[in-house]
């Protein structure tokens, strides 16, 4: 597990990230079709001290398709390198179908699936149905708590939130450190902070910057049906055999079923697949 933080230039002006006691920080680098100024500084700054980076674009209320290609655009030069992020709240863009359209043109202008930031309230705004199940299919969430102040003392702490069903949980955004903690943890004290977990260690997380490298390999369509759901454990099935029928991982089938042991799934058994 890895310590990360999330960062608004405009609200966290001049913070230490070379300093900073954390493994990952996330910076905002758009909106809608605005470039947030200073973003390209902090993420430069990430790479060259060796923390992992991440960067998210919040989906705002003008065109979905548009708004990808100019995030795509404004991160080419991290392409690969950086854990690609969209931020989605009810009051920015309220349909799975939007939703949908944006993270599949990043996959196919960058080869990556972006992780979906967003809480409890908002997830289920997020209505079920094909577009739905298809984000779910590739996309890790970045589960926002509700507003919660922790002092240094409490961070990192144990005790994780089950994701909503069907989510891979990637990332946790826990809450914020206030002004004089973020003194105390970071040395600086000009905004308080944001704090988030990410479920996996560098390797998973480069993973996930590099994506599956397919660019232009996107059917942007929304599906005319969901995918299967669930599947019925059948004599001889395996999670490793079933990943690869259904086009998922074991990992995934795992986080899923809340399965303790991967190598033990028994004969008529329902499995959560996407």
């Amino acid at each position: 597990m890895l310590t990360a933080i999330d960062i608004h230039p405009a609200y966290q002006p001049g913070f230490p990230i070379e300093t900073a006691p954390v493994d990952c920080i996330i910076t905002k680098v758009t909106e809608g079709t605005d470039v947030i100024r200073g973003a390209a500084t902090y993420v430069d700054r990430t790479l060259a001290c060796g923390k992992l980076a991440g960067v998210y674009h919040f989906l705002d209320q003008t065109d979905d398709a548009a708004e990808a290609r100019f995030f795509a655009e404004q991160i080419a030069g991290w392409i690969g390198r950086v854990v690609l992020c969209v931020d989605w709240e009810q009051y920015g863009v309220s349909t799975a179908d939007g939703l949908w359209t944006f993270s599949a043109t990043v996959h196919d202008l960058t080869g990556a699936w972006p992780l979906i930031y967003t809480n409890y309230a908002d997830e289920r705004a997020i209505r079920p149905g094909p577009a739905k199940a298809s984000l779910q299919r590739h996309c890790g969430l970045w589960l926002a708590a509700p507003g919660l102040s922790w002092v240094k003392t409490d961070w990192p702490i144990a005790g994780f939130p089950a994701p909503p069903s069907g989510w891979l949980l990637a990332l946790w955004q826990a809450g914020w450190l206030p002004q004089e903690a973020a003194r105390i943890h970071f040395g600086w004290d000009a905004n308080r902070v944001d704090i988030d977990w990410f479920f996996g260690d560098r390797s998973a997380w480069e993973a996930y910057a590099q994506g599956d490298g397919t660019p232009g390999s996107t059917n942007h369509a929304i599906p005319a049906a969901a995918a299967e759901c669930s599947h019925i454990v059948a004599a001889g099935d395996t999670l490793s055999i079933l990943a690869e029928r259904f086009g998922t991982t074991t990992d995934r089938l795992v986080a899923l079923n809340h399965i303790a042991n991967p190598d033990l799934i028994r004969v008529g058994q329902v499995l959560q697949i996407g």
